[in-house]
């Protein structure tokens, strides 16, 4: 009877185990943009140091998060608001969509040069 027991705790808990964790990771979609490193990298580059060099964003330097986010909104509000807008980073979290930001800055960069 011992055992059918131990057996059947067993079983719950490995059960609880995988409803957690089937819950707590769920894949995060967001619209993609391409960039091209060789070619774009340069010219993000620029746009990112005079954003972290503008008076505005210098101010936020002991807060990274905060820093990022104004360098970001700086560079492209549009991209910045459909990409992160939603949902904002997080301390620590791994950014994901960055490549994506940079691809819709140049998207916004074209279409205000045409």
């Amino acid at each position: 009877m011992v055992q059918k027991n131990t057996v059947a705790c067993l079983f719950l808990i490995i059960t609880l185990l995988q409803l957690i964790l089937q819950t707590s990771s769920k894949e995060y979609v967001f619209r993609q943009y391409k960039f091209r490193k060789k070619r774009d990298d340069k010219h993000y580059r620029h746009a990112k140091s005079q954003c972290e060099t503008s008076s505005h964003c210098q101010k936020l330097l002991t807060r990274p998060l905060d820093h990022t986010r104004c360098v970001r909104l700086c560079i492209s509000e549009k991209c910045y608001n459909e990409l992160y807008g939603h949902d904002e980073l997080e301390e620590g979290e791994i950014d994901v969509r960055l490549n994506s930001f940079k691809g819709c800055y140049f998207l916004d960069l074209r279409s205000r040069e045409m």
